[in-house]
């Protein structure tokens, strides 16, 4: 990412897991469009900010939203699959160094700033390297994760 994160992208996934054993596919499809995101100033970088979604990187990793999924599987049934399949890509104009993540503090305290991981912020790789993730599987429920 050689000290930036390069412009920002956008991916429409579609999440979908197949409950076979007699029940139907359940799908549900997850898409972030251009208006969707802000970006605010914070130093040198910008946060990056979309509705419904949360932070699940390392205290140094960019700060990138998440949008995180549950489902339930009824008792009757088995999951059989778990299928993504990722839609188009947008690229936003502009350049965005996307912040790190900050560890949490007290109320009352002032936070103090972690600098970007260097391991992350001067590769060239993407980050992360995987887009959705199913996470947990509890035994009747499954927590998938996506980013733009």
């Amino acid at each position: 990412m050689r000290n930036r994160v390069p412009t920002a992208v956008l991916v429409c996934c579609a999440l979908g897991y197949a409950a076979c054993s007699g029940a139907a596919l359940t799908t549900a499809t997850v898409s972030f469009e251009p208006g969707d995101i802000s970006f605010e100033a914070n130093r040198s970088f910008h946060n990056v900010l979309i509705d419904d979604c949360v932070t699940l990187s390392e205290v140094g990793e960019p700060d990138l939203p998440v949008r995180i999924l549950r489902f339930v599987i009824p008792a009757d049934t088995r999951v059989e699959d778990v299928v993504f399949s990722c839609g188009d890509v947008t690229e936003i104009s502009g350049t965005h160094r996307v912040a790190p993540v900050q560890p949490g503090t007290r109320t009352g305290v002032t936070p103090e700033w972690v600098e970007p991981a260097s391991r992350v912020y001067s590769s060239d790789e993407l980050f992360p390297a995987v887009r959705v993730d199913t996470g947990s599987r509890a035994s009747r429920s499954i927590r998938c994760s996506t980013r733009p």
